[in-house]
């Protein structure tokens, strides 16, 4: 098994220092070198990713369903269902979907305050993305 490794040399050693600091500050922020155990994780769970993702997108499909029939719901914005404009694209580029989706409430503000204030589980987020995690 090959292993890849590598040294850096420099003779002025504030710049060094410096350096090596910031790879320090990247390894722990970005997690570049995962522990052994972070290794395992990954290896483990891998092995059953695609029944999770599956299952993923059932539970989603079944929610997305069931929000077009609900007469609060204005439109639902989730690409495996038939209704999306996008339907045909989605299909011919992609195999399956997340649990991703968005909808539009039918109503104003006072409408989506009472919806928001019935919900029991649910997680309002404005953006997603690499860097918040």
């Amino acid at each position: 098994m090959m292993k890849n490794s590598g040294i850096i040399l420099h003779f002025n050693n504030s710049v060094r220092i410096l350096f090596l600091f910031q790879l320090n500050y990247h390894i722990l922020a970005v997690g570049a070198i995962p522990s052994p155990f972070d290794c395992f994780l990954v290896s483990r769970g891998i092995k059953t990713l695609h029944l999770r993702m599956r299952a993923h997108m059932d539970n989603a499909m079944q929610v997305a369903r069931y929000l077009e029939t609900n007469p609060r719901i204005q439109t639902v914005l989730y690409p495996e269902l038939e209704s999306h404009p996008q339907y045909a694209i989605h299909k011919r580029q992609t195999t399956g979907m997340s649990g991703m989706m968005s909808f539009y409430l039918k109503g104003g503000i006072e409408e989506s305050h009472i919806f928001l204030g019935e919900l029991k589980v649910f997680e309002v987020e404005i953006y997603f993305s690499h860097q918040g995690i």
